[in-house]
């Protein structure tokens, strides 16, 4: 029986908030006068300061790896991988005779990934018009740890500083058999190689560490999946005996064979990346990266134009020219990270210091960098409505977006100077005034 009442207070307050919506802007309390100048001032200044560095760097338990190199490039990455596993001796039902030991890789179906610069002979049986690169496997000494293994823990530029006990070559063309459709990992193109079976046959160890890299002289990439019984994205090994009986068939002798087959599948593996590159280049993870400083911002803090109180960035992007040479850049993640001023070169960025994000494709000519938002928060830090720093940044590529091997190359600064460009957006006259 309350209803009623209620009802009709509601409808009151209801046409209260009309009444009060329908007065004259002019005499209305809320906000501002109308009017301003959207866009007071529109500028660009010139990037500082471009200094480039390298950070020692891997790719760990990446899904994809890029094994191979290009000289031209100064990009080298080679397949860093432990395969665990039970040495035969110890198997249920050991084999009689030395067992077939092979190695099952899984290549990406993905042609854009995949560089076979090198033409085959005809005297390999691949065909005249089949692509290859030579790999070769080496078995290292097997005590090493898992923690922050770098190129420069395994090599002395491109020399190999590592005990190796044996190793293997082969060769990975661009005609090797493909099964099912391109980016299905369970379905790659699949290259199968057989190992010596004493790698494994030894009962002292359970581990053996192996080393995946494209043969000195060879030019090109091979995008590698790997297959494994735990892991459908790791390096596979397939370890086979034969037993060969007879079985009558309409009373005829028909060899029957078995296999006694087991797998074990890398437990740990990454991608050891080098990136010697002239100029300022940026390789996939923390190996590649670009120290800058942009100018203080606002230029200048005594500039009417620029009193905080009347005045907001409205947009301010940084753009960074790109050279034509890279590789594999369609698709690559650019961030830009936030350091202390004090930082010096060698600096380790964090993820939360993130403040901005472009992405490249192969025709990429300018990265662009939204610096708005970031740029508000400076200009009004620390309550002081000013700043006279300069503004450090580091970019770098992403290290875990699609884990592949990329390279990327800035323009030189001094042709192609990177720029920030601005705009301002001002209040009416009076705004803010008492």
């Amino acid at each position: 029986m309350h209803r009623l009442p209620i009802a009709c207070a509601l409808t009151a307050c209801v046409a209260s908030l009309l009444l009060l919506g329908s007065c004259d802007d002019a005499e209305s309390t809320l906000g501002g006068a109308p009017g301003g100048n959207p866009l007071a001032v529109t500028d660009s200044v010139q990037v500082e300061t471009m200094v480039a560095f390298h950070l020692p760097q891997s790719l760990v338990g990446a899904a994809r790896h890029l094994v191979g190199r290009s000289d031209s490039l100064g990009l080298e990455s080679a397949l860093l991988l432990r395969l665990d596993y039970t040495p035969f001796g110890a198997w249920s039902d050991p084999p009689e005779a030395a067992p077939t030991v092979q190695l099952s890789f899984k290549m990406d179906n993905l042609a854009a990934l995949a560089w076979f610069p090198q033409l085959a002979e005809a005297a390999h049986g691949i065909g005249e018009s089949a692509r290859y690169v030579d790999l070769e496997l080496l078995l290292l000494q097997d005590s090493l740890g898992y923690d922050n293994l770098g190129w420069a823990d395994f090599f002395a530029d491109t020399l190999l500083n590592r005990p190796v006990l044996d190793r293997l070559s082969f060769r990975v063309s661009s005609a090797d058999t493909a099964f099912g459709d391109n980016n299905d990992p369970l379905t790659g193109r699949r290259t199968l190689r057989e190992l010596p079976a004493w790698w494994f046959q030894h009962a002292d160890t359970t581990a053996r560490w192996l080393l995946l890299r494209a043969q000195g002289g060879q030019q090109g990439f091979v995008p590698m999946l790997g297959a494994g019984y735990t892991s459908l994205l790791r390096p596979g090994l397939r370890v086979s005996s034969i037993q060969v009986d007879s079985v009558l068939v309409n009373d005829v002798a028909v060899p029957d064979t078995s296999w006694d087959t087991t797998y074990v599948a890398a437990t740990w593996q990454t991608s050891l990346v080098r990136d010697a590159s002239p100029g300022f280049s940026l390789s996939t993870g923390f190996s590649g990266q670009v120290f800058t400083r942009l100018p203080a911002f606002p230029p200048d803090p005594d500039d009417p134009a620029y009193d905080p109180l009347v005045s907001t960035l409205a947009e301010a992007w940084l753009e960074l020219p790109l050279q034509e040479v890279g590789f594999n850049r369609g698709g690559a993640k650019a961030n830009l990270y936030a350091v202390r001023p004090q930082d010096s070169l060698g600096v380790a960025v964090e993820t939360e210091q993130m403040v901005a994000t472009a992405f490249a494709s192969d025709t990429t000519e300018v990265l662009r960098f939204n610096l708005t938002s970031y740029l508000r928060r400076v200009w009004v830090e620390d309550d002081t409505l000013r700043n006279t720093d300069p503004i450090p940044l580091v970019l770098k590529l992403d290290n875990s977006y699609l884990l592949q091997v990329r390279q990327v190359r800035l323009a030189d600064p001094a042709t192609h100077p990177p720029m920030l460009r601005y705009s301002l957006s001002q209040a009416p006259a009076g705004w803010g005034r008492p």
